[in-house]
């Protein structure tokens, strides 16, 4: 697997090419993650529109990439040697912008290494997906949690997962994981994205 940090210095891809080789070491930015027929975040009624864009479907056979509601990617979890999930913190006003939020936000980030040497990564915008990736993983994924997000308590939203982790202090919660990188500044997160 390539060093993280160095992937996470490639721009990130927002549409699946037709040529799938150009996937490979750099994140691909997703909007939701369906895990288990839940999707992350739950956007509410918004949820039909943020879907249509780039998604991923996490099933006990295989990882699902659809953009504009076809399949651009597929993956057999059976080809899966590991899946690493961890949280990422972003300042949320440089992330989305006229966003409501004035607090951090936080992200998925997976890894997917296949048994053939390549590896994908994937950016969710919802941290409560890691969560639920840690604590309730499809029958056949082998999930790493080196963040042990699992540590956290049951979570209801979104909401409540990044108060948890505010409360916590992000800093702590990633100290002596070799993941401190994680806890990016308001200006490299406007550089680690554009």
């Amino acid at each position: 697997m390539k060093d993280l940090k160095t992937v996470m210095k490639n721009p990130p891809i927002l549409s699946i090419p037709d040529n799938l080789v150009l996937v490979y070491d750099r994140f691909i930015e997703l909007w939701a993650m369906q895990l288990n027929g839940q999707f992350y975040p739950d956007n509410g009624t918004f949820s039909k529109i943020f879907n249509r864009f780039m998604s991923a479907t996490i099933t006990t056979d295989k990882i699902i990439v659809t953009e504009k509601n076809k399949e651009k990617l597929s993956i057999d979890i059976a080809d899966v040697s590991q899946a690493t999930v961890l949280i990422k913190k972003v300042n949320y006003q440089n992330f989305m912008a006229g966003g409501a939020n004035e607090g951090p936000m936080y992200l998925t980030l997976l890894t997917i290494e296949d048994k053939s040497g390549h590896n994908y990564y994937f950016n969710f915008m919802s941290a409560l997906g890691a969560w639920q990736l840690v604590t309730n993983p499809p029958k056949n994924l082998k999930v790493v949690d080196p963040l042990n997000i699992k540590r956290l308590p049951l979570f209801k939203n979104e909401y409540e997962i990044v108060a948890a982790i505010n409360d916590l202090g992000f800093t702590k919660f990633i100290v002596g994981t070799g993941y401190e990188f994680l806890d990016l500044k308001p200006s490299e997160t406007i550089r680690q994205m554009y």
